[in-house]
């Protein structure tokens, strides 16, 4: 039988004033379905800004389903700099590849 490891710890933020601690997968533990996204994201042949922009929108799907309303309290600044945080990347100069 083959014993499959957990992903590792994940990524955890709190919010400026907020008690609760949110926790979302690294990007390397993301479940297969959204690697699979961010791989056809870059394979579009987007320019950078709009696969940028994708990425955010795919970034805040993975937000609503580990860090359930989290989204409706971060503003669209508070949004870049999670993103910038959780990829280690600057999504101005490139986006990032799955890996």
């Amino acid at each position: 039988m083959l014993t499959i490891p957990r992903p590792r710890a994940g990524f955890s933020f709190r919010l400026e004033g907020e008690a609760d601690t949110y926790t979302v997968p690294q990007m390397k533990d993301l479940p297969v379905h959204y690697s699979k996204r961010l791989r056809d994201l870059h394979k579009a042949g987007l320019d950078t800004e709009e696969l940028g922009m994708a990425f955010v929108d795919l970034f805040t799907e993975v937000l609503d389903e580990y860090a359930p309303g989290a989204t409706r309290k971060l503003s669209m600044e508070a949004l870049g700099l999670l993103v910038r945080s959780w990829t280690g990347e600057d999504l101005g100069e490139s986006a990032p590849r799955p890996r």
